[in-house]
């Protein structure tokens, strides 16, 4: 390794607890793992984790050091980068960093360039496979996962808003059910689901019952309906 930081006391480890106890949510979680990798990197021990560094002693030579060894995609390397900033920040209050030495860290470039979205547009065909497989699930789950299938392929609707979808959020107008969701930044819209997302969704509601809570509900392992679990 071209850094400096060493293994040493798990004390040593404060600036980056103190980062990690300043964000919220899931940034906690991710910022964590970016952490724990960047140990990985640094000890060469597989089983490291961010207490096993000595955080004190970042600088901007082992810093970009460090950044030059994320692989993956820029986002990748740029949340490492943001991590290591915010650790820098961390120990620049507790006295640990100079000014000038957190400046230098705070003007190391991020990554440039992009890649492809995860996921895919799927085929007509793939759609129909997964359809008739969940025909052939004779237990409550096949007719709440053709359920769902069938509302995200008619309707677009992202996973989070799919989740987020209670009982109380439908209606059925004729032969279509209108469904309000709650998407990115609060905003809520419209689903309409006919046809074959209708059919699918009332076949699920048949199994389901009209107990309140999630429409895509929980199910345990002996096939039993937890509409307070989604």
């Amino acid at each position: 390794m071209t850094t400096s930081i060493q293994t040493t006391e798990r004390t040593n480890a404060t600036p980056a607890v103190a980062y990690l106890a300043s964000l919220k949510g899931a940034g906690v979680v991710s910022m964590r793992a970016a952490l724990n990798k960047i140990a990985r990197i640094v000890t060469g021990n597989a089983a490291a984790t961010l207490a096993d560094m000595n955080w004190a002693t970042l600088n901007a030579a082992n810093v970009a050091a460090i950044l030059a060894q994320i692989d993956g995609a820029p986002a990748t390397r740029n949340q490492a980068r943001s991590a290591l900033r915010g650790v820098a920040r961390s120990a620049w209050r507790m006295g640990l960093l100079s000014s000038d030495e957190l400046a230098r860290i705070n003007d190391i470039g991020g990554a440039r360039g992009s890649r492809e979205l995860k996921g895919r547009d799927i085929e007509a065909w793939e759609l129909a496979a997964l359809m008739r497989t969940c025909s052939t699930d004779a237990t409550p789950a096949g007719r709440r996962d053709a359920a769902l299938i069938a509302l995200a392929a008619k309707t677009g609707a992202r996973r989070h808003e799919l989740a987020r979808i209670t009982l109380a959020d439908m209606t059925l107008a004729g032969d279509c059910y209108s469904i309000r969701v709650v998407g990115k930044g609060d905003k809520q819209r419209t689903l309409y689901a006919d046809n074959g997302a209708r059919k699918a969704l009332a076949a699920w509601l048949a199994v389901r019952g009209d107990a309140p809570g999630a429409l895509f509900t929980g199910i345990n392992k002996g096939g039993v309906i937890d509409a307070a679990r989604a």
